[in-house]
C-alpha cells in the first residue's frame, strides 16, 4: 500500500491495478530478503568459525561481499558443485528466492544520500570472445547488477589494472591490488568480483579532545598503549549470560546500520566466547539489547586483511568449485568443451574506527580458469581487551524481518601501531 500510494491518484482502475501488482511484488520480494538475510546471518557464524582456524590475530572480512560473489557462483553450478555451495553459504533451497533476495537485497543497501555512504557493485569479466549462456548473463544483470566486460586476459597486466582499477574506485581506494598479473593467464576464462564500500558518522561521535592513551590488554601479563576514546550517552547495551559478555550498539546517523561490539568479561575471554558463539544466533542480539546510559571507553583502530578464501571455503564444504576434475559450471559456458574451476578465490577488507565514525570496504574476486589446466545509573564499558565486532544493516520500517545484514565483521586481538 506504501509503495502504489506514493505513485498518486490518477484514476481508480489504475490506482487499484498498481496496487495489485505492487502488494504481490513486496510479498516476494519481503520473503526471499528475509531467506537471504537469514542465510547471511548464518553463514557468517561458519565462516568466522573457519576463518579463525587459519588467520591468526586480528581479522576484518565481509560476509556479504562473499556471499554475494557465491550468488553469482551458484548461478553457473550445476549437480553436486550447486548442492554443495547452497549448502555451505546457507542459502535458501530455492534458487528463484535466492535470487530476487539478492535482487531486493541490492536495492536496499542504497544510500539514503546525507546519513552515511554505502556502495556495493558487482562485475563480471569474460574472456575475450567468450560466449556466456544467456540464462547466466540474465540472472546475474537482472539480479545483481552486473555489468559483463571482456577482457584479453593475454594481456594480464592490463586486465588486472583493469580489474583492480574499478575495485579501487569502488572502494575509495581503500582496497588496490586486489588480483595480480600472475593470476590470470591464457586459461582464464571469467573473473566474478564484488565491491563494497561503507562511511557513516556515529549518532553519537566521540570527543577528539577526550581521547586519551590508555592500555589494552592482550592477555593477563601483557598491555600496549592504544588511543582510548570516550563518551558517556543512551547506547543499546545488554548482558548476554550465555556468551559471558557485554554486547554494546553502536548505531550511525540515520539509524539505518550499527557496529555491535561484543566485549568478553574476561581478559582472556575472547576465545571462550568464539566457541560459544558457534551455537548461538548473532540474530538475536539486537532484540535483546536495550537503551542505557553507557560511559563508554574504545580504542580507535585501523584493521586490514588479505584471505584466501580456498581453505576457509573447502572447510565449510564448497571445496568442490576449486577441484577441476569435480566442478561443474556446465551453466556458465555457451560451448560446451569449456569446463570450468574456481582457481583462486580471495577477500580484501579494510575498517578504521575513530572519533567521528568508521569506515570500511571490501573486495572479493573469484577467477574462473579452463579446466584444462535511559534513566538509570550509567553502566561503564570500557574496550581494553580482545573482542569482536561487526556491522550491520537493519531497516526495520521497510523490511520485515529480524534478521540483520551483516555487512563487515571483525576479530580484534591487539591494536595495530600506525
Amino acid at each position: 500500500m506504501t509503495m502504489a500510494s506514493s505513485q498518486g491518484f490518477r484514476t481508480a482502475l489504475l490506482v487499484l491495478c498498481v496496487i495489485g501488482s505492487f502488494t504481490t511484488m513486496a510479498n516476494e520480494s519481503e520473503t526471499a530478503l528475509k531467506a537471504v538475510a537469514k542465510s547471511n546471518t548464518e553463514f557468517t557464524s561458519s565462516l568466522y568459525n573457519a576463518l579463525t582456524q587459519v588467520v591468526d590475530g586480528n581479522l576484518i572480512f565481509s560476509p556479504y561481499s562473499l556471499s554475494a560473489v557465491m550468488a553469482m557462483v551458484k548461478a553457473g553450478a550445476k549437480g553436486r558443485t550447486a548442492n554443495d555451495i547452497q549448502t555451505a553459504m546457507k542459502y535458501p533451497t530455492d534458487d528463484n528466492t535466492l535470487f530476487k533476495g539478492y535482487k531486493a537485497l541490492l536495492e536496499s543497501l542504497k544510500s539514503d544520500g546525507q546519513n552515511f555512504t554505502l556502495e556495493t557493485v558487482n562485475r563480471v569479466y569474460a574472456k575475450t570472445g567468450f560466449k556466456l549462456q544467456s540464462r547466466f548473463t540474465s540472472i546475474v544483470e537482472e539480479n545483481f547488477g552486473a555489468k559483463i566486460e571482456q577482457l584479453d586476459f593475454t594481456k594480464s597486466s592490463q586486465a588486472a589494472s583493469t580489474i583492480n582499477d574499478f575495485v579501487a574506485r569502488t572502494t575509495h581506494d581503500k582496497i588496490k591490488d586486489l588480483i595480480s598479473p600472475g593470476d590470470l593467464d591464457s586459461l582464464t576464462r571469467l573473473v566474478l568480483v564484488n565491491a563494497i564500500y561503507f562511511k557513516g558518522l556515529w549518532k553519537n561521535q566521540f570527543n577528539k579532545q577526550l581521547t586519551k592513551e590508555a592500555d589494552f590488554h592482550l592477555n593477563k601479563n601483557d598491555t600496549v598503549k592504544v588511543q582510548m576514546m570516550k563518551i558517556e550517552a543512551d547506547f543499546p547495551y545488554g548482558e548476554i549470560e550465555e556468551l559471558n559478555a557485554k554486547a554494546i550498539a553502536l548505531p550511525y546517523q540515520g539509524d539505518r546500520l550499527s557496529m555491535i561490539i561484543l566485549l568478553p568479561n574476561e581478559i582472556e575471554g575472547l576465545k571462550d566466547m568464539e566457541e560459544k558463539l558457534k551455537n548461538f544466533s548473532l540474530a538475536s542480539i539486537p532484540s535483546r539489547l536495550r537503551e542505557r546510559k553507557i560511559n563508554l571507553s574504545m580504542p580507535k583502530f585501523t584493521l586490514e586483511s588479505t584471505i584466501d578464501l580456498k581453505g576457509p571455503l573447502t572447510a565449510i564444504g564448497a571445496g568442490s568449485i576449486f577441484d577441476e576434475t569435480k566442478a561443474d559450471f556446465s551453466g556458465i559456458p555457451e560451448d560446451k568443451s569449456e569446463q570450468l574451476y574456481v582457481s583462486k578465490a580471495v577477500q580484501k577488507a579494510f575498517i578504521e574506527v575513530n572519533e567521528e565514525g568508521s569506515e570500511a570496504a571490501a573486495a572479493t574476486g573469484f577467477i574462473f580458469q579452463n579446466r584444462i589446466s535511559g534513566a538509570e545509573k550509567s553502566v561503564s564499558v570500557v574496550v581494553n581487551r580482545p573482542f569482536t565486532m561487526f556491522v550491520t544493516e537493519h531497516e526495520q520500517e521497510i523490511h520485515d524481518t529480524s534478521e540483520p545484514v551483516i555487512l563487515f565483521k571483525a576479530k580484534v586481538s591487539s591494536i595495530p601501531s600506525k
